[in-house]
């Protein structure tokens, strides 16, 4: 990612003195940004390793909710069609199936969420190593126009 020209121009129309100050303040940014990507980088290794179980639990908890739904394919129509009325049938089978699954449908939105948590925190990782390379370009526009 390259600086915006203006911002060279503005840098190195400062005396030395003040590019070093500006020089510290950035590496005092940069090894606080880098103190929190290792606190968040801590933080999702130990979700890695508390997660693993949850995300086999999600995909196991996701298989028995897919079957438990494809239990109404089961029952051919046929036999059904001439004792009950198909539409309340299949209602209540859905409900019933709905029912006894709730709970693993709530296991599996509170995994989700646990999940999404992990990519927000993987994000903002991101986000602050974005922000120490743009750092670290304007401390090397700094080093060129002490340089100068």
């Amino acid at each position: 990612m390259a600086l915006n020209p203006c911002v060279r121009s503005i840098l190195c129309a400062l005396s030395g003195a003040v590019l070093g100050a500006v020089s510290s303040v950035i590496d005092t940014q940069i090894a606080a940004l880098t103190a929190q990507i290792t606190a968040l980088q801590s933080q999702l290794l130990v979700l890695d390793v508390a997660t693993l179980p949850v995300e086999l639990s999600r995909n196991i908890a996701l298989s028995v909710l897919a079957s438990a739904r494809g239990v109404a394919q089961l029952v051919p129509v046929e036999l059904v069609a001439g004792c009950l009325d198909l539409g309340e049938f299949n209602f209540d089978l859905v409900t019933s199936i709905d029912a006894a699954t709730a709970e693993v449908n709530d296991l599996v939105d509170d995994l989700n969420r646990l999940l999404s948590y992990k990519a927000e925190l993987a994000a903002l990782v991101a986000e602050y190593e974005g922000i120490i390379e743009q750092f670290n370009e304007v401390k090397l526009v700094i080093q060129e126009c002490a340089q100068a």
